[in-house]
């Protein structure tokens, strides 16, 4: 059961009091990378946002950045001793009650809640995705992904509540699926995946993808669609995005341009947060 520890304010932030602190996030984060030379762009949604909004989906609960596979490691051993002032990076490799094959941004003022698949303290965060390289071949692409995909599902199978299941996939998903993935670690499941991701990191290949996550995964992009990077206004903030951002964001969600019907626009995490009270 999720449980809040520190003393917090009585109300809930606001959408918009989340992107106040998430722009503030951004910024450093930005600075600490340029800095320490690590290359990095916006990513799905944020991407999207950025093109579409010239800052937040107004609705978006959440903020997405990619990295290079060797930045990101270079990020993970940097901050292993060292922090940005008032944000934590978790990850696997050093925060054993974290969950994911991939790293977030914490804000440290922060408490937030994510109902439903995520019983872990966090704060307001910003995911940050590895982008590996993967093989040319078409075939082999698929079986690499297709095994990130189904260990990702095992792992996220075991972050839900336990539901009532409504149809027979989530019946075989509650009955079957999930007690043969709880017989191993968020661990376990996060180092397999992490061990194909970078299977093919010695390659020749310019085909990339982000296997650390089972949606992301579904998309492979070129070298020249992501690289050299570009910036472009977020917010009050100048922010990297793919070389190709519309062919990334057509490939992501094809006519990205419409907004969704005003009934669907809500953030897809579902969370609630609160400022600590010092």
């Amino acid at each position: 059961m999720w449980q809040v520890k520190l003393k917090v304010m009585e109300s809930v932030l606001s959408i918009d009091d989340i992107h106040v602190i998430q722009l503030e996030m951004l910024e450093k984060i930005d600075h600490f990378l340029n800095e320490n030379h690590l290359n990095y762009f916006l990513c799905a949604g944020t991407l999207l946002g950025a093109i579409r909004h010239h800052g937040f989906i107004p609705w978006d609960d959440d903020v997405d950045i990619a990295m290079p596979r060797l930045d990101y490691n270079k990020l993970l051993s940097i901050l292993s001793d060292r922090k940005i002032e008032g944000i934590r990076l978790l990850n696997y490799h050093k925060d054993t009650d974290y969950r994911l094959p991939f790293a977030k941004f914490i804000d440290e003022s922060t408490v937030l809640k994510e109902t439903g698949t995520y019983d872990q303290k966090l704060g307001v965060y910003i995911d940050v995705f590895p982008v590996d390289i993967i093989p040319e071949k078409k075939h082999v692409q698929k079986k690499l992904i297709r095994k990130c995909r189904f260990n990702f599902y095992m792992l996220y199978l075991q972050l839900q509540d336990k539901r009532k299941p409504f149809n027979l996939r989530q019946l075989i998903n509650e009955v079957i699926l999930k007690p043969v993935a709880k017989r191993k670690s968020f661990k376990y499941y996060s180092e397999i995946i992490d061990t194909y991701a970078q299977s093919a990191a010695d390659s020749a290949s310019d085909t990339y993808c982000i296997l650390a996550h089972s949606i992301l995964a579904k998309n492979d992009f070129e070298k020249d669609e992501l690289f050299p990077t570009k910036l472009i206004p977020f917010g009050d903030l100048m922010l990297p995005v793919p070389n190709q951002s519309d062919m990334y964001l057509k490939k992501l969600y094809g006519d990205y341009m419409t907004p969704p019907p005003e009934e669907a626009r809500k953030g897809k995490h579902n969370v609630e947060a609160w400022k600590i009270i010092k």
